[in-house]
């Protein structure tokens, strides 16, 4: 995949927009029609390395908050 500087280093500066935008781009081969698109269904995957457990996935209605939350620590980072 070939990145562009405007992907790495948006115009308008880290946001949920440019984070669904990299999203689409790195995955959109794998997950058509999905990738880059906020989820709205719960989500959970067993991991074997977890003991079978899944990963922590953030609910469908907490995902923009959790998001900015993680864009902001990054760019205070």
């Amino acid at each position: 995949v070939e990145l562009r500087d405007n992907t790495i280093h948006p115009k308008n500066g880290y946001n949920l927009e440019h984070l669904c935008s990299l999203h689409k781009l790195l995955f959109e081969n794998i997950y058509p029609g999905i990738a880059g698109k906020i989820r709205t269904i719960n989500i959970g995957k067993s991991e074997e390395i977890l003991g079978s457990a899944s990963v922590g996935y953030s609910l469908p209605n907490d995902i923009q908050a959790h998001a900015k939350h993680a864009i902001d620590a990054f760019v205070q980072s």
